[in-house]
């Protein structure tokens, strides 16, 4: 549904000395947070549509959950899907929805630069609990010497 303006009552205002007129009142507040938050957002797709290329989007989705609210995502993805050809929609949709389970690539073990780069760039479009579920996984994996050292390191760190 679009957004009609012509019931909505303008926000309470006021004129300073130059003739300027100010939003004042809890509503304009409410307005002006929502306004900048959904400004970030746009900045961050912007940012998105300028680098063109998969990595930007993966980093891009926690700064648009934390800016924009459920009902928001969902207006900005149906909005996407619908102006994409149908299959192009479809295969984006599924991609989106399977995207947490696609795990690492395979990757070079000696070079563990390019492991943590790596796994840094799955975890930040992960779920919580796509997070927690690869975790339990990869301590559940580790051999009980790796495991001791990795719970030493978390305590070493304040993590445990």
């Amino acid at each position: 549904m679009a957004y009609d303006d012509s019931k909505a009552a303008p926000p309470e205002r006021n004129g300073d000395e130059a003739g300027t007129w100010k939003p004042v009142g809890a509503v304009s507040q409410k307005l002006a947070g929502d306004m900048a938050r959904r400004k970030d957002a746009a900045k961050a797709i912007l940012c998105c549509l300028i680098e063109d290329n998969r990595d930007a989007w993966l980093a891009a989705s926690p700064t648009l959950s934390r800016k924009l609210t459920e009902e928001e995502l969902a207006s900005v993805a149906w909005a996407a899907l619908r102006a994409m050809p149908g299959d192009t929609a479809f295969d984006t949709a599924k991609s989106a929805l399977e995207c947490g389970w696609e795990f690492l690539p395979p990757l070079d073990p000696e070079d563990k630069a390019e492991v943590l780069s790596t796994a840094r760039m799955w975890a930040a479009g992960a779920s919580q609990n796509e997070l927690m579920a690869a975790a339990v996984v990869a301590v559940e994996g580790m051999a009980p010497r790796s495991r001791m050292s990795f719970a030493a390191w978390l305590k070493k760190k304040g993590l445990a």
